[in-house]
């Protein structure tokens, strides 16, 4: 994420942390990750595979090792299934 209009980036990181694994369903057609890598922009995921394939209709499920997402469970529309959000580095080493 090049650009970051209204410092989301920066408001999200002030977000409690989460540091673990989540899932992210692609959908049909979408390019997949590199097996590894860095995130470059903002990305949900969710704790619960059903909830990132949504209801397993996602062709493919992607898996996240995670450690430097912020945890979105009190603010979730359903807080059972919690979610969080990954993180870009931050500049200056945040």
């Amino acid at each position: 994420m090049s650009h970051d209009p209204g410092g989301l980036v920066d408001a999200v990181a002030k977000l409690p942390a989460f540091n673990g694994i989540g899932f992210r369903g692609l959908s049909a057609g979408a390019t997949e990750p590199p097996a590894l890598g860095v995130l470059t922009e903002l990305r949900a995921a969710s704790r619960d595979v059903r909830v990132a394939t949504e209801n397993f209709a996602s062709p493919t499920l992607l898996v996240v090792l995670n450690l430097t997402a912020r945890d979105l469970s009190w603010i979730a529309q359903h807080p059972r299934t919690p979610s969080w959000r990954s993180c870009p580095p931050r500049r200056g080493g945040g």
